[in-house]
């Protein structure tokens, strides 16, 4: 895995160079800022399967950062696309975010593509850590496959997620619902509510056999 400095990678986006860069982050550390042109990929367990749809072409230089000096998800997850994935040319930028922005170059803000994600109009869950007044306050769910639960479904009396209380669908596993679009949902709203002991996507519709 080889390292790419601030401006080196400066210098390739000027010139047009083709290049992936993928910030690690989590949804709302993308959201605040991120390098411009930037794709969010979490590093975390579904890391592997949404990185190959970001970055389809593995002979393309890659970059991958993530906050600063300190945080070491991209060099992991750098690692992991050369050595697991057969990436030929992917590149970690230790510096990160805080690096680019302190060298005031060009950011962007998230806030117009979490606002894209469908929303989840109400969750019935209220023992869930993001769940008051059945309004959700994650970022954004995973709603999980084959079957369309929450997985983001946390029970707890503590309460915690995002102050404004409009979550949205991040990403869907369940490719036999209708309303599924290359692992995202294209609902315009969602709801959840209990099925046994966990939370369900209610709005899931299943598809029929041979429609796209």
């Amino acid at each position: 895995m080889k390292e790419i400095s601030r401006e080196e990678l400066k210098a390739r986006l000027d010139e047009g160079a083709e290049v992936t860069v993928i910030d690690v982050l989590g949804p709302e550390a993308f959201a605040e800022y991120h390098i411009a042109g930037a794709v969010n990929v979490p590093f975390g367990h579904e890391f592997i399967e949404r990185v190959q749809k970001a970055a389809p072409d593995k002979a393309r230089t890659v970059v991958l950062y993530c906050t600063n000096v300190e945080c070491g998800a991209s060099a992991k997850a750098a690692r992991i696309m050369e050595e697991r994935l057969g990436y030929a040319d992917v590149r970690h930028f230790p510096g990160g975010k805080e690096a680019w922005r302190e060298a005031g170059l060009p950011l962007e803000s998230g806030s117009e593509h979490i606002e894209s994600m469908p929303e989840i109009a109400m969750c019935s869950m209220e023992e869930c850590a993001y769940n008051e007044k059945r309004h959700c306050h994650a970022l954004a769910i995973t709603v999980g496959g084959p079957h369309p639960r929450c997985d983001t479904f946390l029970r707890s009396i503590d309460k915690g997620g995002s102050a404004n209380g409009s979550g949205r669908v991040g990403a869907c596993k369940v490719v036999n619902c209708v309303h599924n679009r290359a692992l995202e949902c294209s609902a315009d709203a969602i709801t959840v509510s209990p099925h046994e002991t966990h939370p369900d996507c209610a709005t899931f519709a299943p598809r029929l056999s041979g429609t796209d």
